[in-house]
């Protein structure tokens, strides 16, 4: 749709231009000013040197005018080979820094067996534990089910170099220390393969090389010593004290047996018939072993067969189906029947429902209407049928003709007047304020 800037619309446009205009120079004037302030005067001076040009500090200019230029012991050298010792928390050289000779008794805690998987770390858990690995000789760090080959001083436990020489998969023991275990209070030196007990002392345990734990004795003792009666050789109730010792005997009778439902008496057995309420006995309709599978059961009367058994002795029932087939005739006027595709879809295909010799016909469902269905009237034709199938021929649709408020068939004045509008034509409007204020938003 054209437009056009009428009056209203320039003047509404130029105190746009003004406003734009004021804020852009404000803004820029906002801007110059900032970078004014940042600026200093070159009369002023640090420590004497003037900004009116290239300024030298010195080391008396920040307060280190005692410094030397000697050189200064560098943190990578502290508490390093060949550098210098640092001092603790405590103001004491940690015990890594110290000679094995000063720090020579250091513990563990009992024995693991760890062929692989032993990882790379110093910084295991708190809850680490420090163990002698036995299949390759050397000390790890248990926690969390994981082992390491380095620990920090923790729970108790000294740091990793303590312990002797560290590799990727633990740490070796070393000659000239004592080594704790704390599960049993052994003491062991390292032979040079192996850890060796230093004194042969009194170890706990139920093997043959420990000592019996006296608990353990006293109670066997105070067991041994709540004794049991003798009886001599036959069937019999017997009663039992705290220890489990046998303390009274009395002979089995008659009644105790019968009570538990064995027979009092020899005999035979007869097996009770089984009813809906008992168990018991059936007897088999037939006993010829069948090989066809059970088929499933059926509650029409007259039809009950006689229960047998298959070859894995499962009781089943053989039902005796016939081989006959049946069939089924034509659809008729008078007889029902099956239906053949081409009048089914003569049927899907039959859309108008009247009478079969009048003009009028009605829209409908497909298939037949209900007994409630409303029938409009929608013009007129005839209704044929060839071949089976369905066809209304001749058909008059009496449409209305179109109005402002309904649609229908348009006139030909009104068709000669639409040819006379040019395609794309609009009408003209003139420029809102809205749409001149919108451009400066």
């Amino acid at each position: 749709m054209a437009k056009f800037v009428d009056l209203a619309g320039l003047e509404t446009f130029l105190s746009k231009m003004k406003e734009w205009t004021n804020s852009a120079i404000n803004t820029a004037k906002t801007a110059l000013q900032t970078n004014i302030d940042k600026k200093v005067d070159k009369t002023t001076t640090v420590n004497g040197h003037a900004l009116s040009g290239n300024v030298t500090v010195k080391k008396s200019d920040v307060g280190l005018s005692a410094v030397t230029n000697d050189a200064q012991v560098k943190r990578s050298e502290m508490g390093a080979p060949s550098g210098v010792a640092t001092l603790g928390t405590d103001g004491k050289v940690p015990s890594a820094q110290l000679p094995s000779y000063v720090d020579d008794v250091v513990e563990f805690n009992g024995r693991v067996s760890v062929s692989s998987g032993i990882q790379d770390s110093s910084t295991a858990a708190s809850d680490l534990v420090v163990s002698y690995n036995t299949s390759n000789k050397k000390f790890v760090a248990v926690t969390g089910g994981k082992y390491y080959n380095a620990w920090a001083e923790k729970n108790g436990y000294a740091q990793y170099v303590n312990y002797g020489t560290s590799t990727t998969d633990g740490v070796t023991p070393e000659d000239g220390k004592i080594y704790v275990d704390k599960s049993n209070n052994k003491t062991y030196r390292w032979s040079g393969s192996d850890l060796v007990e230093i004194s042969a002392s009194l170890a706990l345990g139920t093997t043959s090389s420990t000592a019996f734990r006296g608990d353990y004795g006293n109670t066997a003792y105070q067991h041994a010593t709540k004794k049991g009666a003798a009886f001599g050789a036959g069937l019999y109730k017997i009663t039992t004290n705290s220890e489990g010792h046998v303390t009274a005997a009395t002979a089995v009778t008659k009644n105790d047996i019968t009570a538990l439902g064995i027979p009092g008496e020899q005999g035979s057995y007869t097996l009770p018939q089984a009813t809906s309420s008992v168990l018991g006995g059936v007897k088999l309709g037939s006993d010829t072993v069948q090989t066809v599978a059970a088929g499933t059961p059926s509650a029409t009367a007259g039809k009950t067969y006689a229960v047998q058994k298959d070859s894995s002795g499962k009781m089943v029932v053989n039902v005796p189906w016939t081989d006959t087939d049946t069939t089924y005739s034509a659809a008729t006027e008078e007889k029902d029947g099956l239906i053949s595709a081409l009048y089914y879809k003569s049927l899907q295909q039959l859309l108008y429902y009247g009478s079969p010799t009048g003009n009028t016909r009605y829209a409908m469902a497909p298939f037949k209407p209900s007994a409630t269905a409303t029938l409009v009237n929608i013009g007129y034709g005839a209704l044929e049928i060839a071949s089976g199938v369905a066809e209304v021929k001749n058909l008059t649709l009496p449409i209305p003709a179109a109005t402002t408020s309904a649609a229908g068939v348009m006139a030909a004045a009104d068709k000669t007047k639409l040819n006379g509008v040019a395609t794309g034509a609009t009408a003209d409007s003139a420029v809102t304020t809205t749409e001149i204020e919108a451009l400066f938003d």
